[in-house]
């Protein structure tokens, strides 16, 4: 464990003295502050993290740094802060002093989890996984990596797993027709050996297209107890696998977001042409600026329901953003809707010919992908 540090917030003595001793005999270097800010500089220092609640403004700070361990500290039990550390990702909550007997074992349990994603790290995939994201509910992402997905399974020959990451929310299972009720939350219970098989068994083949679907849990409770370090692996193992990872992201920003985002190798942005999209995107880049996403020049958009009656041209666009509009899908949704209507697969063959504009769109921009 050489080289990991360990950080303790608080201004509460007593913890400190329980704490620190019990870490210094796990061989860790230890730090003590008394109040954390959040930046990113503290956060890369560190791998595990020990803080009093008393000792930050806002759980929020927590939900996003997804290869950090965060353990709070609390001195009586109390279902609300509980709740909200759980909330905020935090890998467990220690009552002081009354459980300073789980303190080893919560951090046997840390070790555990920093082992875990530095082997993940360290395994070379060959597959790509590609991020469909929109702040504005209804932009169409869900449909674009669907046919997308599709398109490469079908045009390219391509091994393609797409991830529903909208739990609750999700919307695959419905363009798709898809009747399955397992979902990655059925990982969970095996996620320190999970592997490709694990995946498979919960995943949906779709015979027509070829696509292997990973739906998320529709139940509210489940969808909460999902972990990052959950969704990292599942990520990493399917790129292992398969040619292409789409993930299909929910438009609110969550520690699954961050973490789908900072996992993918290309993030699409879905923006639709009128004010209120550009809104979006523009609070998006505030986030991204944030959060540290997008600094690998890996973000480009993708202009969808393009019509000559849009509030603003593409010209109008280019003007305002700074990322590259990499296709635009001209917008069709009367041929479009029928598909969703009955579950049809957008593509299924090479030979077929398609009259509908988006899909035509589609399919241009699914064979530019890679070149």
């Amino acid at each position: 464990m050489n080289g990991y540090k360990v950080l303790i917030v608080t201004k509460n003595e007593s913890y400190i003295s329980t704490l620190k001793p019990i870490i210094e005999e796990n061989n860790l270097q230890v730090d003590v502050i008394e109040e954390w800010s959040g930046t990113n500089l503290e956060i890369n220092q560190y791998s595990i993290l020990f803080i009093d609640h008393q000792s930050f403004k806002s759980f929020e700070v927590f939900k996003n740094q997804n290869k950090l361990i965060v353990i709070g500290l609390l001195n009586e039990k109390s279902f609300e802060l509980g709740r909200q550390w759980m909330l905020a990702d935090a890998s467990d909550v220690i009552i002081l002093p009354e459980e300073e007997h789980r303190v080893q074992k919560v951090l046997d349990t840390a070790k555990e989890k920093i082992s875990l994603l530095q082997s993940l790290d360290k395994k070379e995939s060959t597959g790509k996984a590609y991020a469909f994201y929109s702040s504005k509910g209804g932009s169409g992402k869900t449909l674009l990596s669907a046919a997308v997905g599709q398109g490469l399974q079908i045009f390219e020959d391509s091994k393609v797993a797409i991830i529903d990451l909208n739990a609750q929310f999700g919307g695959l299972d419905t363009i798709l027709g898809i009747d399955h009720k397992r979902s990655y939350y059925d990982l969970q219970p095996v996620i320190k050996e999970m592997n490709i098989r694990h995946i498979e068994n919960i995943a949906y083949k779709d015979e027509r297209t070829g696509n292997v679907i990973v739906l998320g849990p529709q139940d509210l409770a489940k969808a909460e107890e999902v972990t990052t370090e959950l969704i990292i692996k599942l990520i990493r193992i399917c790129k292992e696998h398969y040619d292409y990872v789409l993930l299909d992201i929910p438009s609110y920003f969550n520690h699954i977001t961050y973490t789908a985002l900072g996992e993918a190798d290309h993030i699409y942005y879905i923006l639709t042409p009128d004010s209120m999209g550009l809104r979006g995107y523009k609070n998006t880049e505030d986030s991204f600026a944030r959060f540290q996403l997008g600094l690998r020049n890996n973000v480009s958009i993708l202009l969808n329901r393009v019509h000559t009656k849009n509030e603003l041209s593409k010209k109008d666009i280019d003007e305002m953003i700074s990322r590259p509009i990499v296709s635009e899908i001209r917008a069709d949704f009367f041929n479009l809707q029928p598909h969703v209507n009955i579950g049809k697969p957008f593509f299924t063959s090479k030979k077929e010919k398609y009259s509908s504009k988006a899909l035509k769109d589609i399919k241009k921009f699914v064979t530019s992908m890679e070149k």
